[in-house]
């Protein structure tokens, strides 16, 4: 069983580290979808794409949805990054962590911008 806390600061450095972190928690088999103009990945294709540093300088998390089902936890959220610039990025998000020997991996990511 996960901590919740723990799987919601992994969650966070998904978003404010680089590639270190990304080789850390993918698998071959984990995948990603963004919208345009990044698109779907697998394994280490977006990670090859990343830079050093994350995509955001900061994120908040509203609406937060924890479900543990054991060996795999799933989280939906928003996710409002703030990036270096000062630009915000809106996004409804899920996210399924799988169990591993080594720890937990991402398994799945998908995000959504939201528009207001």
């Amino acid at each position: 069983m996960a901590s919740e806390d723990e799987i919601w600061e992994l969650e966070r450095r998904c978003w404010v580290e680089g590639r270190s972190f990304y080789k850390e928690i993918i698998t071959e088999n984990s995948a990603y979808a963004f919208p345009p103009p990044m698109g779907i990945f697998k394994g280490a294709a977006f990670v090859n794409q990343m830079g050093e540093d994350g995509p955001c300088e900061s994120v908040e998390f509203e609406n937060q949805i924890y479900r543990d089902l054991g060996d795999t936890v799933t989280v939906l959220y928003v996710g409002i990054g703030k990036s270096a610039d000062g630009s915000e990025r809106k996004s409804h998000c899920s996210t399924v962590w799988e169990k591993q020997d080594d720890g937990w991996k991402l398994a799945v990511h998908h995000q959504t911008p939201v528009n207001d």
